[in-house]
């Protein structure tokens, strides 16, 4: 069979109009996406607005539940370094944390500094890390028997 120079023959514009196809196809998709999420035309919106966030789905009122927290961790030396030369804060009060197995795993400490009023909650592992669960100023104790050892 004979092709004359200069026309294509079937197969190649078969596959010419089928290419054509996909790029149309695929150019109309990246439109239809750009329309579904228009940019906003007003920027004074954008400034400044803090995020709206939602409370967990599916609590009843008074249903305690778990949140993630980010906090400061570090081996247990640094940061009890930290807590006393930063802030100068010595040890108050402890409790020992227990795991289900019965065995220790946490020591919580307070850590108040009595002329700032500042204060840490530190919880230790039997690992040797440590992380600080808050921080505050304004610390006050409620009660002076308790802490008197009068409640123990």
């Amino acid at each position: 069979m004979y092709i004359e120079p200069g026309y294509p023959n079937l197969k190649h514009l078969v596959i010419i109009i089928i290419l054509f196809i996909i790029m149309v196809l695929c150019l109309n998709g990246c439109i239809a996406a750009a329309q579904e999420a228009p940019l906003p035309q007003d920027n004074s919106k954008m400034e400044n607005t803090p995020p709206i966030i939602q409370s967990p789905q599916g609590r009843g009122y008074g249903q305690i539940f778990q949140m993630m927290k980010p906090m400061m961790c570090n081996d247990t030396a640094v940061v009890e370094n930290y807590i006393h030369n930063r802030f100068g804060e010595k040890e108050l009060a402890y409790g020992l944390n227990y795991n289900q197995m019965g065995a220790q795993s946490m020591l919580t400490t307070i850590y108040v500094n009595p002329a700032s009023k500042t204060f840490s909650i530190v919880e230790h592992s039997a690992a040797g890390m440590s992380c600080i669960l808050g921080q505050g100023v304004t610390f006050d104790v409620l009660d002076e028997e308790l802490m008197l050892g009068r409640g123990f």
